[in-house]
């Protein structure tokens, strides 16, 4: 990477601002021009944490508890406090970052996904353990392939809603700035689904526009919605996206 030159080079990262800031500042060193631009906010679920609450209060009746996002903690530190944690629960933890974010509220994750989606973690889990009841931790409106795949193995799933997402409005002259960046760097499916619905009827991005994602999930929903130049970080760190940057900048691409 140190001959990394990203002169002339603009990018967009779709995360909230204290999630992109190093990010940002690396692909500056880089001489990028880079500007942070969120697509989505998080918010309590519908159900204002009933489901989490049926499901944590009863924690003794779990195997496992999967945690499937560093965003669906949130709801752990803010309603489960008191509810004491039985040493017979595991924790199974999608990424990393998700059990970074265990760990700072002191609950250890036994178990760790790729990063690369709720699959991913269900074939960890299927690989390695035998089928047992799980409580799984996820995004209102999130995907389901951790509990459809757990499902066809003979686990006992329970679900809790732990936020939603919602897409920040974006004004006409960001979505025209945004439709002209080189790079998109979106790091969840319902930032794809975001940036698509904003285009819509409203502006075309340029050509050459790359879709740069921090897994095989989120690179799934970007060509799902059409995106033709899609490429997905190796690892889903700070690391993978800029080899998928540079792969998307000075990659071969057929003419379109």
């Amino acid at each position: 990477m140190s001959a990394l030159d990203l002169t002339d080079v603009t990018i967009a990262i779709t995360r909230p601002d204290d999630r992109s800031q190093t990010l940002a500042n690396r692909l500056e060193k880089y001489n990028a021009t880079v500007s942070i631009v969120p697509l989505i906010g998080t918010h309590p679920p519908d159900d204002e944490g009933e489901s989490f609450l049926a499901g944590w209060n009863r924690l003794a009746d779990f195997t496992w508890v999967a945690v499937t996002s560093a965003s669906s903690v949130e709801i752990i530190s803010s309603l489960g406090v008191g509810i004491d944690i039985p040493p017979s629960v595991s924790f199974a933890a999608v990424g990393m970052s998700t059990a970074r974010a265990l760990a700072a509220i002191g609950i250890e994750a036994d178990l760790i996904g790729s990063g690369s989606g709720g699959a991913s973690l269900a074939e960890a889990l299927i690989d390695e353990w035998e089928p047992s009841a799980i409580l799984v931790l996820k995004a209102q409106d999130g995907r389901r392939e951790l509990e459809e795949r757990l499902q066809q193995h003979g686990w006992k799933i329970s679900l809790a809603t732990t936020y939603v997402t919602r897409a920040f409005a974006l004004s006409q002259q960001a979505c025209e700035a945004l439709s002209q960046q080189e790079v998109i760097v979106v790091a969840s499916p319902s930032a794809v689904v975001a940036y698509s619905e904003a285009l819509e009827g409203r502006c075309t991005p340029r050509k050459n526009q790359s879709i740069v994602a921090i897994g095989a999930t989120t690179a799934d929903a970007a060509k799902e919605q059409g995106f033709p130049r899609v490429v997905v970080a190796p690892t889903p760190d700070d690391a993978g996206l800029l080899r998928a940057i540079e792969e998307a900048v000075f990659g071969k691409w057929p003419v379109a």
